[in-house]
């Protein structure tokens, strides 16, 4: 937040007594404040002082200076009133409580107005219902500009003229290093969990009694996605392993209780009725002692190069058959074969098409990219799935199609083709088109979003919901929504202001909105929607606005369960063996290394922060007998984005030739390709080869 937008938050002057109303007449007393604040260090002193003052009648304020050792302040928001002690407080803040005047310190200008405003509603609220404490967590403004953040507990008096009214009594706890921790955490981990991704499809450790204490699996790895619960603090046997492999597992663990060296093997999961195959390293874990702690796979899945298998043929003679038009293609949307039908349709021959993908050459200007878009998502998930296309034949031709594409999978479950039956309804569709005004709310919802959808009419101020939107909502069929009532779902602040804002800007100017918000829902559930906006304009004015709904609770979830993950995923990165990094490789040809662990001093001799100064040391380290065959791997990779792996020598600072081991996987982004993998060492079983 800039100066400006920070000091739209702060008043020059806070008049609480808009936001005060009427307080319950309820009766407290100190005995009833001990109770509540108890039990931490300070309040069991202020307990005691408590009762002594109810028989010595010291003051409230000397009690509370004299006998506290944490700091409060006293608020009346009927009368704008409040008081700050000890004086050590404003010390806090920036300020020398010396040389303030006792005006300025009533002020709390200091205090995000939003927060504030949040404080005093919570505050009415509580004293309302007859409840005597309240908690909050607020901004704050130091004296230098800087954000702190309090953590405040309050607590109502009532029969008191200490500053006048029943005030409130709040004890504030400085949680600023906590905040600015959980951001820093929030951003390093990101980058944390890259790099272990790039290491494998799946990492997993287990321990000496083959149990198993950590489990991390990258998203893409589509196939066998399971929770890591499924398997954490589990015997390795239950992880769906044959009899074979979970022999073949022990007895690499054993033997990493002997040897430190990497050991690389073969095996297959079976999880959820899907098998699945995979190569592994294998990286000993040990402590000072050389005492085994954890094995560490590092597992790359290669179901599909081993399981592959070309059942062209039976599927040909299927297409064969029919006078549709029939494409089948191999696990890549590449075609292997047409039939005749298609070729005389389209005016395509076989020879001329195969290995390209469809869409390179059959779609055009008016095929439709939602439809494009729901095809490519469904060929990613191996799911069946059936549209409309406008497509287009060699000589350029437009005519329709209906479709349905369906995966072809071999006998252990892996996708082996594509195959594709089309139809021309060309003249059906044109019927159709006839017809599109009065359907074209439908058709354009649709295309916006395929979950709940909501238009506004701007000339009549009505609203209207689909039926998903109302069950979003918790609303039942026969719900009316308009304007007033559409605001007061959005859940009151942040997000409420955010949905007023971007629908203005909307109406106003024309911009779509893609936004995720908070509401409550008629039965007071709080709900993550993503809201969707799109805008009708006519002779410059505005008409409709129509959008999608989405309930996005649940991805929220997960991302909540991330974070809480983030300790062990950082663990797991600092203990793999060897060096971890990450590697760009521009298309200028010039090079970046934006992150290398510390492991990189135990194997090259040179610390991490000299290496990432000058990224040009990593390839001075490498033996100039093997240089060329190293960046030709890389240019390789570079140009097939196919995993990297390459062993090689390097000579240490002191002279010391060292075998290593590189294995990393290329990502392509808008400027080059990025890798993140490790550098081990396997000198040992190098030697031992020999």
């Amino acid at each position: 937040m800039n100066g400006v937008e920070w000091a739209k938050g702060f008043p020059a002057h806070v008049n609480f007594s808009s936001f005060a109303s009427p307080l319950n007449d309820t009766m407290s007393n100190w005995h009833d404040l001990a109770q509540i604040f108890a039990p931490s260090p300070g309040m069991n002193k202020l307990t005691s002082a408590i009762f002594r003052n109810l028989i010595s009648g010291k003051p409230v304020e000397d009690l509370l200076v004299e006998e506290l050792e944490q700091h409060y302040w006293m608020l009346n928001p009927e009368h704008s009133e409040s008081k700050w002690f000890p004086d050590a407080i404003w010390q806090t803040m920036g300020y020398d409580p010396g040389i303030l005047a006792e005006t300025e310190k009533q002020k709390i200008d200091f205090i995000h107005l939003e927060d504030l405003e949040g404080f005093l509603e919570l505050a009415r609220t509580s004293a309302e219902n007859g409840h005597k404490t309240c908690e909050k967590t607020i901004r704050c403004r130091h004296k230098n500009g800087s954000q702190i953040w309090w953590h405040c507990k309050a607590f109502h008096f009532t029969g008191t003229d200490l500053i006048g009214g029943d005030p409130w009594l709040v004890r504030k706890a400085d949680i600023t290093k906590e905040k600015q921790a959980e951001i820093t955490m929030n951003v390093a981990n990101q980058n944390l969990r890259k790099i272990l991704f790039g290491l494998g499809d799946l990492v997993f450790a287990v321990d000496k009694n083959f149990i198993v204490t950590q489990y991390y699996q990258n998203r893409d790895n589509e196939l066998l996605f399971t929770l890591p619960s499924q398997f954490v603090n589990k015997h390795l046997k239950e992880m769906g392993l044959a009899d074979e492999d979970l022999r073949l597992f022990i007895i690499t663990i054993h033997e990493s209780k002997e040897e430190s060296v990497s050991q690389e093997l073969e095996f297959k999961l079976t999880v959820n009725d899907k098998t699945e195959y995979y190569t592994a390293t294998a990286s000993s874990l040990k402590d000072e002692h050389g005492q085994l702690l954890e094995t560490i796979f590092i597992a790359t899945n290669v179901t599909e190069k081993r399981l592959a298998e070309v059942r062209l043929q039976e599927l040909s003679l299927v297409g064969s058959k029919t006078t549709d038009l029939t494409i089948i293609t191999d696990p890549f949307c590449r075609i292997t074969w047409v039939n005749k039908a298609f070729e005389d349709h389209t005016g395509y021959k076989l020879e001329e098409i195969t290995g390209k993908d469809p869409a390179s050459f059959l779609h055009g200007p008016e095929s439709d990219p939602d439809s494009i878009s729901r095809v490519q998502q469904a060929l990613k998930a191996r799911v069946p799935v059936q549209d409309s296309m406008v497509n287009y034949s060699k000589d350029g031709r437009k005519y329709w199609v209906d479709f349905r594409i369906d995966p072809v999978f071999n006998e252990v479950g892996m996708c082996s083709h594509f195959i594709s039956i089309e139809r021309d309804v060309t003249e059906r569709k044109k019927a159709e088109e006839e017809l599109a005004s009065t359907r074209a709310f439908l058709l354009e919802t649709n295309r916006v979003g395929k979950v709940g959808g909501w238009s506004y009419d701007v000339a009549t101020d009505k609203v209207f919901w689909t039926e998903v939107t109302r069950e979003i909502h918790e609303l039942p069929d026969d719900f009316e929504p308009t304007v007033e009532k559409v605001i007061q779902f959005y859940k009151e602040g942040e997000s409420r202001q955010k949905y007023f804002e971007v629908g203005m800007n909307a109406i106003r100017n024309g911009v779509p909105y893609d936004v995720e918000l908070q509401i409550v829902t008629a039965k007071g559930k709080d709900v993550w929607v993503r809201a969707i906006g799109k805008v009708d304009f006519k002779d410059g004015v505005c008409t409709r606005l129509y959008g999608t709904f989405q309930d996005i609770s649940s991805f929220k979830k997960v991302e909540d369960e991330l974070k809480q993950s983030t300790l062990r995923l950082q663990n797991l990165t600092n203990h793999v063996p060897g060096c971890l990094y990450q590697y760009e490789l521009l298309e200028d040809g010039s090079f970046l290394l934006p992150y290398v662990s510390e492991g990189i001093l135990g194997l090259s001799e040179i610390p991490y922060d000299e290496v990432r100064e000058n990224p040009n040391l990593i390839f001075e380290l490498i033996h100039h007998d093997d240089l060329h065959r190293v960046q030709s791997a890389i240019q390789s990779s570079y140009e097939t984005m196919e995993q990297w792996q390459c062993d090689y020598r390097i000579v240490t600072r002191s002279g010391k030739e060292k075998w290593v081991r590189g294995i990393s996987r290329p990502q392509r982004f808008e400027s080059g390709v990025s890798w993140f993998g490790f550098l081990q060492e396997i000198t040992p079983s190098v030697a031992h080869s020999f």
